[in-house]
């Protein structure tokens, strides 16, 4: 039996042999188009990848620029703004000098009541107009209100240029 084993040896090593030569070229064969096809993928998605890079410097480029115009624009409206402040402070300081009037007309306290059917008198007095000047604690409180409310427009329309021009919510007025 060892005998056969001997002469039969060198056909188990053929074979053995071609079984291996078989595998070697099924698993290089493998290999070969599994490596085709990676490095097809692979240029695929750079292609995509450079097309994505492109379209992304675009748009930061873009987005850059809408940003940039944006802050010049908020500039411009705060510089706006800050000229008015500033004339509206210097016509305040500029009137804190001058007196003011009131234009009244003249009454008597004596009248009560109105005048007789037909007749276009005054019951009041004689309705002569007077300039009449007014108090300093009163003028002061009107020139403070005034500067108070020209400030309060000033910011509003600051506010809305600010937002008009910088294009990110509709003013709704």
């Amino acid at each position: 039996m060892s005998a056969m084993l001997i002469r039969l040896l060198p056909y188990f090593m053929v074979f053995g042999l071609l079984l291996y030569a078989a595998w070697w070229a099924g698993e290089n064969i493998y290999q070969f188009g599994r490596e085709s096809e990676r490095l097809e993928w692979i240029e695929k998605t750079s292609e995509a990848e450079n097309l994505a890079l492109q379209q992304r410097e675009k748009l930061e480029a873009q987005l850059k620029a809408e940003s940039e115009q944006r802050e010049k624009n908020i500039s411009k409206a705060i510089g706006v703004y800050a000229n008015e402040i500033e004339k509206l402070s210097s016509d305040l300081a500029g009137s804190v000098d001058q007196r003011m009037y009131v234009s009244t007309k003249t009454a008597s306290c004596n009248s009560v009541g109105l005048p007789a059917a037909g007749k276009n008198e005054d019951p009041r007095g004689t309705g002569e107009t007077v300039n009449a000047e007014l108090s300093e604690p009163s003028a002061t409180a009107i020139r403070g209100d005034y500067y108070a409310a020209a400030n309060l427009e000033l910011k509003y329309n600051m506010l809305t240029e600010i937002i008009r021009r910088s294009n990110c919510f509709e003013v709704i007025e």
